[in-house]
């Protein structure tokens, strides 16, 4: 699983500079840790995919899922699911989500979590910084987000080991 200690401690630098800056620095460094926070997610994805494929995949398969892994540049739980799938199967993925869905305690509120994430980061990774702009108004502060950022964290360890039960990873 990818650590997430330095996601935590950049949150933290992110939050005590947005705690002492006036309100525009402010709200870049709450765009800031938005956008730390979704990368470290997609590089969690990621690992996950890539800790799969090592275990159940050839060495060709193993460049090609890379690939796919590299093409990828969208932020969506979807994208997510779609690459887990070439790698253990559809149907294996549905019985760990189902399983998880039914019995886990941390996979949904991850889920909704990261969910509630595409929008903003969709509208401040695509963007430069404007202080009128609608969305800068409603940025999370990094506080916010480091305590969503635990929640996923969670979250992945949860499914981590739902895939290591099922000798997927």
């Amino acid at each position: 699983m990818l650590q997430n200690s330095e996601l935590l401690e950049s949150l933290e630098l992110l939050e005590r500079l947005y705690t002492d800056a006036p309100t525009k620095a402010s709200l870049l460094h709450s765009k800031h840790a938005l956008l730390e926070l979704c990368g470290w997610i997609e590089e969690a994805q990621d690992a996950i995919v890539k800790g799969c494929a090592q275990k159940l995949l050839d060495d060709e398969e193993i460049e090609w899922i890379a690939q796919k892994i590299e093409d990828n540049h969208h932020f969506k739980v979807g994208n997510f699911k779609n690459l887990i799938s070439l790698v253990i199967g559809l149907n294996k993925y549905k019985e760990v989500h189902s399983n998880l869905s039914s019995t886990g305690l941390k996979y949904l509120p991850m889920i909704a979590a990261i969910n509630s994430l595409v929008k903003p980061r969709n509208s401040h990774a695509h963007t430069h910084f404007e202080e009128a702009r609608p969305m800068s108004k409603t940025l999370q502060s990094p506080s916010v987000l480091r305590q969503e950022a635990l929640k996923i964290y969670e979250g992945f360890c949860e499914l981590e080991e739902a895939l290591r039960s099922n000798e997927l990873i």
